[in-house]
Formats: C-alpha cells, structure tokens, sequence
C-alpha cells in the first residue's frame, strides 16, 4: 500500500509490486484509502507501507482517511493481531515532524495488536531517500521470503549481497559486450581519466556492479502525421495538482516591484496580481497559491535538439519535435497497473511535452540512470552510467549528480550516445509541479488584488550544467516575464485596481497572466481575537505572510475600534543580509510600527556588523547579532513570556534546512535559561504548543 503527495511513495510501491514475481511472490497494489473499499486488512496478515508526509506532518490526500479510520477509539485492541507489516516512510529531517504520518501508522498499528515483521526504515529527502530506501528494499525481499516460507537454493541469484532486484555488472570478464579492459578510449578505465561525470577511476572503474534492475517498459508511442497539435486550453490535461483545491485559472499580472538594490547578493521581486472574480478572490492571510510555470526555453530547445537532430545515434530516426504522436499501453507489459499519465493530453508533441509537462531538471534517479544506460551505443558510457547507477558508485552519485544539481537533460548532453525511445523518458521523467509561493498581502487592505515575493533563485555552476548560470524554473520564468515592467521602490498595497499600467498596450497585457490555483494553509492563519499576543519569525522573504497578518490586523483593529493597548501585542524577528540593500517590505513594516500596530520589529542583517542601528556603539568590539536566533537569545526574557503564555501564538517561516532548525533551538534555550527547564521539559513544551496549534511553521528547504 502507500500514500503518496507527490507521487514518490506511489513509484516506490510500485517498483516493489513489480519485482516480487522474481522472488517467487505476489503483490497486490493499493492506495492506502482503498482499505476497507477494495480489501478489508484485518482478514490479510502481510502487508508493506510505503508512505510520505506532507504539510505540518500531516498524511497524504490519498492516506488521510485510512489514518483517521485506524485512530478510532471504538477499534479493539486486537483488532490487527493478525496482521504482520512493515512501513517505509519518506520525509525530510528539515522539517520539524520527520516522517510524522508513516510513524504515526507505525505507532497505531501496534496499538492494534499488529506485529512488524521487518524494521521500518526512514528516508530522509534532505540527504537523499536513496541512501535509505535502497538497503531497506534490499533487505524487504528476504524478509518476506521468510515470512512466506520460500527457500532459496544455491542457484539463487541472490549472493554476494546482491539481491534478486539487482543485476551485477562486472567488468570485462565473460560479457562479451562488456567495456574492454584495455580499451584506450574506455572512460571506466583509462589511467589518465580525471573522475568526473563522464570519467571513473579504480577501484570503481574494474568493480563488479551491483545495479537496480531496469523499469519495466510500459508506454507506446503512435506518430500521428495526419494530425494538427494546437496547445490545449487547460494546464496538465486538467488534471489537479497535489494539495490544490481549485481548477487551474488565469489571473492577470498587473505589477512587479524590485525590492532589492542592484548590489543586492539575491534579486527579490514582488509581484501584484488580480485576482477578481477568481477563486482566489477570497482567501486568509498565511495562504499560499501554486503557480503552474513551464521549463525555461532554451532547454528545451537544446533537449529537443539532442533528441531529434539528423545526426542523432538514435537507432530509429524520428519526426520532428512538433510532430503529433499518441501514447498508449504497451500489450503484454508486467508493469504493475499501468496507465498513460492522465497529465498528458492525446495527440501531444514532444516539443510541448518537455516545455510544460515533464521535469527534465529533477535529479535523476539510479533507476533512471540505468535505464539511460540500456540505450547507450558506446559501451564505456554504457559503464559509467552503471557505475552511477550502483551501490558501489553511491558516492560518485551523490558527487557528480546530486551535489551539482544535474537533471536529465544534463546527463543526456553528457553522454552523446545514450538515445532513449521518447516514450521511455514519458515512463522514466516526473511529471513538471507547479510552485508555491506564500502571500504577502491582506484581502482586507489589498481587496482582489494578491501580493507575493520572492528571490530569483540562480544555481550552482558545476561543469556539467548545460546551461550556466542556471536559474529556478519557476523564478527565472517570471523574472523574464516581468522584466518590461519591474520598478524599483516598494509596494502599492491600497487602491492598486485604480492604478493603470499605461506603458503597455491591451495586447500585451494579455500576455501577461499567471496560471494559478488555490492552496489554503489550514492552520498557519493569525487568530481573529486581537488579544492573543503574537510571535512571528520570518528572515528573508519567509516575512511574506507576516505583512499579511500585520495588515489585516491594523483593519481588523479599525473595524473593532481597538487601540493598541487594547490588543495583545506582536513581535516580528527579520532577518537580511544588508539593511540598506535587501530589507523587505521595509517601509512597510516601518509604517506599521510606528502606527504600533507592529509593537516590536527587531531585524538583523548579518553582513552589516558593529553598526550603531543593530544596538553596537561605535568603537565596541563586539559583533552585532548576526541573525534571527541570535535576536531571539537577546530577547530572551520577552520571548520566554511569549512561550509561556497560553493565549499567545508562534509562527515561523522561511528556510527549514537551517534557519527553523536554529530558532527552535534558540526556543528550547530561553526556556532551560528564563524558566529553569530541563532540555527534555523544553522540548514537550515546545511539542505541547505544536500538538495545540499554538507553535506553527511554514517552512521549505
């Protein structure tokens, strides 16, 4: 079973289902809401859970009532005392609540009377779901092997640690199409080779391979020559986008500001758009939206280049990229319920394909790596994409892939003689997801109108890259699409409906529309009661929903005829790098201040050090706070009172890898200093005000 967000755990559990004939069992495949719909689990004694987390650790859409139907309390406690499972769970050690849902089935489970029969593993997203996903399914099929009382005999192929799911490579021994040892133009064994992406020095380049074994084919394409393609009127064949509660919709782009200096470190841009008679006219402070964006231009062209170019090695010479095609289910295939992506629309072009529907950036996974290697004509890059592909070339993986930031796109231009079939890259690549972004404006002060920020991402300049620098897709997207009329300065947040953009004709106008949808955050919203005191974190453009908050509560104060001292009061900790180059929505939050509707904005900025503005009189020595948490630990005793008072809320937003991680420290520090507690006594604290919705985070790594 799984349940799945993204789509990650569904593959997984798939790939499993798949393989099990080869170790003698058989597997049925279900989605974790299917139980008692399909299946009833009491009456089954083995089953494997593959399972994601999403949100505040929340299940996923598709597992959220099989969760909710397993906590009743009317269950008996020996309700599952047939059963015998393990689970796989897949999160993200950046967030606060890893693998919450999958260990929260695990812990019900047991409370049930059901018994593991194999160790659940706990992959972790920040450092690679591989590293424990790929041991952890290595060391399932035993497991169940037991379990089912299937006995290996000593021409199994499992051996050497190697399992029935893998194929082992070796080196030129006894494969006649294996890469000659003493091949001067081998990249796995010249002596002179510099490691890299395309190159490999012993030991791994003479190792015996231990390699998943190849996805099973499932698609096949139809080249309809007779056909027209015209782009079709709804995004992803309208099919709905994870955590989406609305249809796609176009929402005109009617301003963009810069907010950052030209000698900025990153570029941050705030972008107006009207949202009148769209469902999302109507929304909360801390919501956010996802924006459907397709893959930038000149990759596409290069991808498509690579693939239909005349001189492509390719075996069986196509149609161009704009040719129609068709894709169906191939007959005969052991894919483990297959199905054409309903993403896709039929007939499709390989041009729209790769420029709106599949990400081609994504970090390629070993199984892709080593289905790529199948469709190589050289066989020293046939090798080496093996090499990348195995547990013994897990290293080089995370070096030259991982780290570097490589897609397909990337790995295909670096290996000129691998020409997968275009319905292959259909199976192997995910489907492109829309991006969200949080909003930065109240529907009180900004009414039909939506605000949001957000830096332009520039990546990485590894040798690899195919195109370098290489920006966000979604940032870099809107960055040129606004270009003609980004200003500089800072918002207008009232009357912006009055406001005309004369330099641009209706025609272009029209251009301007950004593909959205609705995606409510269910519990990061301000309270209504103006007395609850309020405790905000959010450096960078994590301050985004704050301004929101802030917003709708000086209109809700107005409305309620509520002085300051009538209401609780509101802390705001922002962070930047310079004061005069990259401070967010400055003069806003200013404003707002000084109105006293923000009653303390405390900010750092981490680059400018020992200024008399960050609280250090001149001459002194020490350094002035350098960021959010170091703010927190010098406000210690106020945030301690803020921490400590039932009525007040926590809210926390921005970079998860290390910023929330460092405040809930700092948190957990007050505490043991301000109110004597013991770190285990912080923590349940800190865990109480979560379980409460008191301590709240609307974090992304």
């Amino acid at each position: 079973m799984y349940g799945s967000q993204t789509g990650q755990a569904k593959a997984i559990a798939e790939d499993i289902a798949e393989k099990a004939p080869s170790h003698d069992l058989e597997a049925e495949l279900h989605c974790a809401d299917e139980v008692d719909k399909k299946f009833n689990l009491s009456n089954e004694d083995l089953f494997v859970l593959i399972c994601s987390t999403t949100g505040e650790g929340e299940a996923p859409d598709n597992a959220s009532k099989f969760l909710r139907r397993i906590k009743k309390k009317t269950l008996p406690e020996n309700f599952y005392a047939n059963l015998r499972y393990s689970i796989l769970g897949l999160g993200d050690t950046n967030y606060t609540n890893f693998c919450n849902c999958p260990k929260e089935f695990h812990k019900r489970l047991r409370e049930l009377g059901a018994n593991t029969f194999y160790e659940p593993g706990w992959a972790d997203d920040g450092i690679g779901l591989d590293i424990v996903c790929d041991p952890w399914i290595e060391g399932l099929w035993p497991a169940l092997s037991k379990q089912k009382g299937i006995v290996k005999n000593d021409a199994d192929p499992i051996n050497n640690n190697e399992t029935a799911s893998e194929k082992q490579e070796k080196p030129n021994d006894d494969r006649k199409d294996g890469p000659a040892t003493d091949d001067a133009t081998s990249v796995t064994t010249a002596e002179e080779a510099t490691p890299g992406l395309r190159h490999s020095t012993p030991p791994l380049s003479v190792a015996a391979l231990s390699v998943p074994t190849a996805s099973i084919p499932y698609l096949s394409l139809t080249w309809d020559h007779e056909s027209t393609f015209t782009s079709p009127n709804t995004y992803h064949n309208g099919c709905a986008f994870p955590s989406s509660s609305s249809s796609v919709f176009q929402a005109p782009l009617k301003k963009c500001w810069r907010l950052t200096s030209d000698d900025a470190v990153k570029t941050a841009l705030d972008v107006c758009v009207d949202t009148r008679g769209t469902p999302l006219e109507t929304y909360a402070p801390g919501d956010a939206f996802g924006l459907v964006c397709p893959n930038p231009l000149p990759e596409v062209d290069l991808l498509l280049h690579r693939l239909f170019h005349p001189d492509s090695l390719h075996p069986d010479p196509r149609p161009s990229a704009d040719t129609p095609f068709v894709l169906s289910l191939l007959e005969n295939s052991a894919k483990v319920n297959a199905e054409v992506p309903q993403f896709i629309p039929s007939p499709v072009t390989a041009r729209y394909l790769f420029s709106h529907l599949l990400d081609f950036r994504a970090l390629p996974k070993k199984l892709v790596l080593r289905s790529l290697a199948e469709n190589c004509s050289r066989e020293e890059e046939k090798r080496r994409l093996l090499e990348l592909s195995s547990k013994q070339g897990s290293k080089a993986y995370d070096l030259y892939l991982r780290q570097a930031g490589l897609g397909v796109v990337d790995v295909l231009c670096a290996f000129p003689s691998c020409a997968p079939p275009l319905e292959r890259l259909v199976e192997l690549l995910p489907r492109l997801q829309a991006r969200s972004y949080s909003i930065s404006s109240s529907p009180l002060r900004s009414k039909g109108f939506v605000h949001f920020v957000f830096n332009i991402v520039e990546m990485g300049e590894s040798e690899d890259l195919v195109a370098k620098p290489r920006r966000g897709v979604c940032t870099g997207w809107l960055d040129k699409l606004t270009k003609d009329i980004q200003k500089k300065g800072q918002p207008i947040f009232d009357d912006v409906g009055a406001e005309l953009v004369s330099s641009l004709s209706v025609s272009h106008l029209k251009l301007l529309n950004l593909p959205l949808f609705t995606k409510p955050n269910p519990h990061f919203h301000p309270p209504e009661d103006l007395s609850r005191p309020l405790l905000m974190v959010g450096p960078g453009t994590g301050v985004a929903p704050f301004l929101g908050f802030l917003q709708s509560r000086e209109k809700m104060m107005e409305v309620q005829q509520k002085t300051c001292s009538e209401v609780g009061s509101t802390w705001l900790f922002y962070g930047c790098r310079h004061k005069d180059r990259d401070f967010l929505y400055k003069d806003e939050f200013e404003r707002l201040e000084r109105s006293g509707v923000l009653t303390h904005l405390v900010t750092s900025f981490s680059r400018d050090q020992n200024s008399e503005s960050d609280g250090v009189k001149a001459g002194d020595k020490a350094p002035a706070p350098k960021y959010v948490q170091h703010r927190v630990h010098e406000q210690s005793e106020e945030v301690a009172n803020l921490l400590s008072d039932s009525s007040a809320m926590v809210f926390v937003c921005g970079d998860a890898r290390n910023m929330a991680r460092n405040v809930n420290d700092a948190f957990i520090d007050v505490l043991m200093k301000c109110r004597s507690l013991t770190k285990m006594a912080a923590l349940n604290h800190l865990a109480e005000m979560r379980d409460q919705k008191r301590y709240l985070q609307d974090v992304w790594a």
